[in-house]
């Protein structure tokens, strides 16, 4: 309590308000399948393009407000990391749009949700960080889960949004083993660096096919997108993660993956196939019981940094 309150008070948001940050952040982060499902015509590549595009004011923003307006010298200490970083992070993007749009919400958002695991064992083989047991324990659950929803996926002819759902989770799995990689605590920039990838590659693939114009309604939801459920949800979870600790982020973060399918539900009635829900529900426990147990295990640690521990 006593590391809390000093965090607070030093961060000027009280606990329980950082934790409210974190959570709209995921609520936020939740909102991406349905804004998908609302746009009648423009496909994967013009959703991203639009979607990019509005991602960059805001992160732009959120690199100004963490570098106390220092935008360049972000950039530099960033370096060529950060261009790697936000390569892969951009297939991440893309593979989350291009299932988005061949899947079900509720299939593509628990198949987002396995990208904790990836981290693991990417970092393992190329950080030589240790996987606890408790993670390998978790990460079998998975594993079980993911099969789980992939067989129905090939019954359903979902196997491509599938895929790309698992591409998109690893993706991000790579993005932040390199910002592991690079002792890097200042991940904005490379988000910068994927919206900025993101946009140009799309405007090469959207100009080779249909062409970049797509409806009015169409890039007002993408670029809706980019500015609140991607650029906002950052902000609000960059701002509440500096008190809450990282284990419990990585807790709260998951009302993102059961409020997805929740809206795509409630309000445009998709529905999610019973072997979806299934291993949706595994996947789900083995993320609640991995960050339960991280939780646990980071408790003794933050008592003996105290204070200090705080960014």
């Amino acid at each position: 309590m006593k590391l809390r309150s000093a965090r607070a008070g030093r961060r000027g948001l009280s606990y329980p308000a950082s934790v409210a940050l974190v959570l709209c952040g995921g609520i936020f982060f939740s909102l991406m399948g349905l804004g998908v499902r609302l746009i009648e015509k423009a496909d994967a590549w013009q959703i991203l393009l639009y979607r990019s595009l509005g991602a960059l004011p805001p992160l732009l923003m959120l690199i100004a407000a963490s570098s106390r307006g220092r935008i360049g010298a972000a950039f530099l200490a960033a370096g060529w990391p950060a261009v790697v970083g936000g390569a892969v992070l951009s297939i991440a993007f893309a593979g989350s749009i291009v299932g988005l749009k061949n899947t079900t919400v509720a299939n593509a958002s628990f198949l987002f949700g396995a990208s904790p695991f990836f981290t693991a064992l990417l970092a393992k083989f190329f950080l030589g960080e240790r996987i606890r047991m408790s993670t390998w324990l978790a990460m079998s659950v998975a594993s079980l889960g993911i099969g789980i929803m992939v067989v129905e996926g090939l019954s359903a002819g979902h196997l491509l949004g599938n895929a790309a759902a698992l591409i998109s989770a690893m993706g991000f799995a790579a993005f932040v083993v390199t910002l592991r990689w690079n002792k890097s605590e200042d991940m904005y920039p490379a988000v910068f660096h994927a919206a900025v990838i993101a946009a140009i590659a799309c405007t090469a693939i959207s100009a080779a096919g249909p062409g970049v114009a797509v409806s009015a309604r169409d890039a007002i939801i993408a670029i809706m997108l980019g500015s609140f459920a991607l650029g906002l949800g950052m902000i609000l979870l960059t701002i509440g993660s500096r008190t809450v600790p990282a284990a419990e982020v990585s807790l709260y973060c998951l009302s993102e993956i059961v409020l997805a399918p929740a809206w795509v539900w409630a309000l445009l009635d998709e529905r999610a196939g019973p072997l979806t829900l299934a291993g949706g529900g595994v996947l789900l426990l083995a993320l609640l019981l991995n960050a339960m147990l991280g939780l646990r295990a980071a408790q003794p640690r933050q008592q003996s940094v105290g204070p200090q521990s705080s960014r």
